[in-house]
């Protein structure tokens, strides 16, 4: 398997074109909010859509997409937040649909999951980088100093008082 070059790849070598109609995600931390992901998976050919009201949605399903099936984009169904379950989507979505669940947890191994959830989303292309310099599993304290390093340029030596 060949290195990613961002995050976003190891999202995008997951899906296909006209491989699987319709991708039923589960991402609990709205990594398909990012723009450069739904810009590339649109580029792909991919129309994605994120389930929150059950009514708003069938009301698009049936309208924009069971009609289209054929010859239209291919489907990706996001349930985002801290509280997304796949389970909540339709039953005729999930049996037909090809499940997935990404999370940061996935896309950092070795990071400490609470500590990168509360990064701002801008900052992962460098935190990505980054990961490639240390493989080896890091606690919260080791994942804060290293992100004040690598991403942040700071070295935590350097502080000494609060203000700082």
């Amino acid at each position: 398997m060949s290195k990613q070059k961002t995050w976003r790849d190891s999202i995008l070598d997951r899906f296909a074109p006209h491989v699987n109609r319709l991708s039923l995600v589960e991402d609990p931390d709205c990594l398909f909010t990012e723009e450069k992901l739904v810009a590339q998976l649109t580029d792909k050919g991919f129309c994605l859509i994120e389930f929150i009201d059950p009514v708003e949605f069938r009301f698009f399903y049936e309208s924009n997409y069971r009609h289209n099936q054929e010859s239209g984009d291919d489907l990706i169904v996001v349930v985002s937040g801290n509280q997304a379950n796949i389970s909540m989507l339709p039953y005729d979505l999930l049996s037909t649909g090809n499940k997935m669940v990404f999370s940061l947890a996935e896309i950092f191994p070795n990071l400490n999951y609470p500590v990168i959830e509360q990064i701002d989303r801008q900052h992962l292309d460098v935190l990505f980088e980054a990961q490639k310099i240390n493989p080896e599993r890091m606690g919260e304290n080791a994942t804060k100093d290293f992100i004040l390093r690598h991403v942040f340029k700071i070295s935590t030596e350097l502080i000494s008082t609060e203000i700082e």
